[in-house]
């Protein structure tokens, strides 16, 4: 592979040693950090804002604060950026920008920095907003929700250019609205919440990156929605119903693909379920409420996938939060408010999945940024 960055293939070699110290540290000083003066990791929060930039912030694991970067906040070149991703390697972050319809791509250097790829933005589709990439950084895809398709690329891995797939965009149904997309752990499904149809769609993903209808698909769910997870063992899928102030949840069958409903579900949210964060545990479900400005925090029953509530849930948030995330380490939790033009940030407590906001949040943006996703990077 031709590394163009150095320092970048440096932090990659460290990465699973870092994470290492940091779980061993968090160990050693237990739940109240006392006894040990924790060294900051390098860690950068990336928020996608849809005034078409990219905020880039450092972030202190000690103190739990955000610096700018410096060149942040940096132009996609796009119209509308709402929602994006990071591949798995930590090289690239790919920005669907909803107005222009198309996708802009960065390298992420060794600073946090951005540096936005030769060629980019490429088309994707009318109203493009979510994306997904492959763990092997091999294929991207796109959901099309004007256009009610999804767009399908190969990823150069040395550059980051996309080059469509034959048959892209798929069609996948008139009236669907794919607004939001998730992969199973091993790449070879893509499910698709079909906001205007209020269906979870399963597709099969070939050898060469196409898409073909999962037997049993379409799954019924509520109404309108917004974001879909899969756990990271990739055995319960769960989507918020914008309109029906709750959660889905669905065990999915690991021979066929197939979604069944949980018992209980549909789980009880705020007002206005919109975005979801699943931790990398797999231990916790948070969720942004964006009609009453709160996150409402579960624990997942790792054996039968239902959730209950977090004591102290739900917690207040910023105006409008419209995305939310867990960093790498476990350790916080970043909300980006559209309303509110910042970022409301959590220490997680990892016995219980119960949040306290950080001493210095929220963090303001640049007024009219309005932040609607969010993503790490952990190294």
């Amino acid at each position: 592979m031709n590394i163009k960055d150095p320092d970048h293939l440096l932090r990659l070699v460290g990465t699973s040693l870092s994470f290492l110290i940091i779980l061993v540290s968090f160990s050693a000083c237990g739940s109240s950090g006392s006894g040990t003066v924790e060294k900051p990791s390098p860690e950068f929060t990336y928020v996608i804002n849809r005034n078409g930039s990219v905020a880039a912030f450092a972030v202190n694991q000690a103190a739990g604060t955000l610096r700018s970067l410096k060149g942040s906040p940096f132009s996609t070149g796009g119209i509308d950026p709402v929602g994006a991703i990071i591949d798995p390697l930590k090289r690239f972050l790919f920005v669907a920008n909803q107005g222009s319809g198309n996708v802009s791509v960065f390298q992420i250097l060794s600073s946090g920095a951005l540096g936005l790829v030769s060629g980019s933005p490429f088309v994707s589709g009318p109203g493009a907003r979510s994306t997904v990439v492959t763990s092997d950084l091999k294929f991207l895809y796109v959901a099309n929700t004007l256009a009610n398709s999804i767009a399908a690329f190969s990823v150069n891995i040395d550059s980051g250019a996309l080059t469509p797939l034959a048959g892209s965009p798929f069609a996948i149904g008139a009236g669907s609205g794919p607004f939001s997309l998730a992969l199973n752990p091993m790449g070879t499904r893509l499910y698709v919440a079909a906001s205007a149809i209020n269906q979870v769609l399963a597709f099969n993903i070939a050898a060469d990156g196409s898409l073909t209808a999962l037997a049993g698909s379409p799954f019924s769910t509520g109404h309108n929605p917004s974001e879909i997870r899969i756990n990271p063992l990739g055995v319960f899928l769960y989507n918020t119903n914008f309109a029906d102030d709750d959660i889905a949840g669905f065990s999915i069958d690991p021979v066929t693909g197939t979604l069944a409903l949980l018992n209980g579900s549909p789980f009880p949210a705020g007002a206005g379920p919109f975005g979801a964060a699943i931790d990398p545990a797999g231990l916790f479900l948070y969720v942004t409420n964006r009609s009453d400005n709160t996150i409402s925090a579960y624990s997942i029953n790792g054996s039968i996938g239902i959730l209950s509530s977090v004591a102290g849930s739900p917690f207040g948030t910023g105006s409008s939060p419209a995305d939310v995330v867990e960093d790498g380490a476990a350790k916080f939790l970043w909300v980006a408010n559209e309303a509110g033009d910042s970022v409301s940030g959590y220490r997680i407590d990892r016995s219980t999945g119960g949040l306290s906001e950080l001493a210095k949040s929220p963090f303001s943006l640049k007024a009219g940024s309005h932040p609607f996703g969010i993503v790490t990077a952990s190294f």
